[in-house]
């Protein structure tokens, strides 16, 4: 069986939570797509550095 990745989630310098994609989702009220592609170059290029974005990391 595949162990599932696990997740951080931070508001600026703030902890919002960790857990699996699902997990992360269900607390945040969004899709698992919109974590995963928290974690991509692509969002950290778009998000603003106000200290109010949210930023995914995938915990090893």
């Amino acid at each position: 069986m595949k162990k599932e990745k696990i997740y951080g989630i931070y508001r600026g310098d703030e902890f919002v939570t960790v857990g699996t994609l699902k997990e992360c989702a269900e607390h945040l009220g969004v899709k698992e797509n919109t974590i995963r592609f928290m974690t991509t170059p692509s969002y950290a290029k778009r998000r603003k550095d106000d200290g109010n974005s949210l930023v995914a990391f995938l915990v090893e």
